[in-house]
C-alpha cells in the first residue's frame, strides 16, 4: 500500500515521515499508526477524518463487535470480485542457475499444470491466466500441459541435479501450489526446496540472493495502466527485482513508447506486446486469476468493492432504522 510521495533523493527516517497526500501522519509507534485528514492537501478533502491502524499480535483472538441500524439477525449479502491481476511464477535472473536456460523454463511451464490445480485444489482460483487481465485470458485458447514434454525440455537443458529453491507467501493457496510442484518435480528427478515466507518479509533482500523461483501475485489498482507500469518500475516488485538487464532493456524500450502514446488503444497494444514477450521468453509464467469473496450487512447500501477488497467509502451509506 503506497501512502506517501517522497522526493527521489529523500531519505526515509523512522518516526519522521514526510510526504504529500490527503492524510497526515499524527502518530506512529510499534503498536499503532494514526492518520488524520490533511486540510492543506491540494486536491479534494479526505472523506474520513481519522484512520487508526492497530498492530494485533498473531496469538490474540479477535472478536469484532459493531452495530448497524435496521439489521435483522443473519441478514447479510455476499459479493464476489475478480481481481485484475494474476498469480504467476517468476524466475530470478539475478542469481546464477539452470533457470537461465530457456529449455529449463519451458519445462517449468509444462510442470506447472494450472488446469489440474484449478480442478483438484480448493481455493479462490478462477481461470487459467495468459495475461494480467482476466478478460484477455478468457479470449486465449486453452493450453495443455505434459510431463512428457517437460522431460524432453529437461534433457535439452543444462539442469544437472541442482536444488531449485522456490519461495512463496505462507498462505494456504500458495503452499498448495508449491506442494503440487514439488510432487511433480520429484517424479522428474528435479530437486526442490520450498521456502514459505511472511508478508512482513517481502522486502527481505536475502530472498533475491537465494530464490530461483518465486510464486507471487499482482493485484492492479483502479488505474490499470499505471498499475501495469508499476510492475516493472517499482523496485520493490519481484518482477523488477528478478529481471535480467537484457530483458529489462527491451521491456523499458516498449514502456518508453507506452508513456509517450496518446491513444489508449495503442497503449494497450503495447501492454499486450510486453505480455507476449514475457511469455515467449518464459520470463514469468502466468498461472491463474483469483476471486475475492466478501460478506457485508444488509444495512450497508451501494457497496462497491475494488480489486484490493476495499469498499468505496464515497458511495457507501447506511440505511437508517424505519420508525
Amino acid at each position: 500500500m503506497q501512502l506517501a510521495i517522497l522526493p527521489h533523493d529523500a531519505s526515509i527516517q523512522n518516526y519522521h515521515y514526510i510526504g504529500t497526500g490527503p492524510f497526515k501522519l499524527t502518530h506512529y509507534s510499534e503498536d499503532n499508526i494514526v492518520l488524520e485528514a490533511f486540510t492543506h492537501y491540494f486536491k479534494e478533502r479526505a472523506l474520513l477524518d481519522r484512520i487508526e491502524f492497530w498492530r494485533i499480535p498473531d496469538h490474540v483472538q479477535i472478536d469484532a463487535d459493531y452495530e448497524l441500524p435496521n439489521e435483522k439477525e443473519n441478514e447479510r449479502h455476499n459479493i464476489q470480485i475478480e481481481e485484475i491481476g494474476c498469480i504467476y511464477a517468476s524466475f530470478n535472473f539475478t542469481k546464477p542457475g539452470p533457470h537461465h536456460d530457456i529449455y529449463f523454463r519451458k519445462a517449468w511451464r509444462e510442470i506447472y499444470d494450472v488446469e489440474t490445480i484449478l480442478r483438484d485444489l480448493e481455493g479462490n482460483r478462477t481461470i487459467t491466466a495468459s495475461s494480467f487481465f482476466p478478460e484477455r485470458s478468457r479470449q486465449a485458447p486453452n493450453r495443455s500441459y505434459s510431463l512428457e514434454k517437460a522431460k524432453e525440455y529437461l534433457k535439452k537443458s543444462t539442469y544437472n541435479g541442482e536444488t531449485i529453491h522456490i519461495y512463496f507467501f505462507a498462505f494456504k493457496d500458495s503452499a498448495n501450489d508449491a506442494d503440487f510442484l514439488k510432487e511433480c518435480c520429484n517424479s522428474l528427478g528435479i530437486q526442490v526446496a520450498l521456502h514459505p515466507f511472511l508478508v512482513s518479509d517481502y522486502m527481505d533482500r536475502s530472498i533475491d540472493k537465494h530464490a530461483d523461483i518465486i510464486l507471487m501475485g499482482e493485484v492492479f489498482a483502479a488505474e490499470h495502466e499505471m498499475a501495469f507500469l508499476n510492475v516493472f518500475k517499482n523496485k520493490s516488485c519481484f518482477i523488477n527485482r528478478f529481471l535480467d538487464p537484457h530483458y529489462a532493456k527491451q521491456i523499458n524500450c516498449l514502456l518508453d513508447t507506452f508513456l509517450l502514446e496518446e491513444h489508449k488503444e495503442k497503449r494497450y497494444e503495447l501492454i499486450y506486446e510486453i505480455e507476449e514477450f514475457l511469455q515467449t521468453e518464459y520470463i514469468i509464467l502466468f498461472n491463474y486469476h483469483v476471486l475475492k469473496r466478501k460478506t457485508y450487512p444488509s444495512s450497508l447500501k451501494n457497496v462497491t468493492i475494488d480489486s484490493f477488497g476495499w469498499a468505496n467509502f464515497a458511495k457507501l451509506w447506511i440505511q437508517p432504522s424505519l420508525r
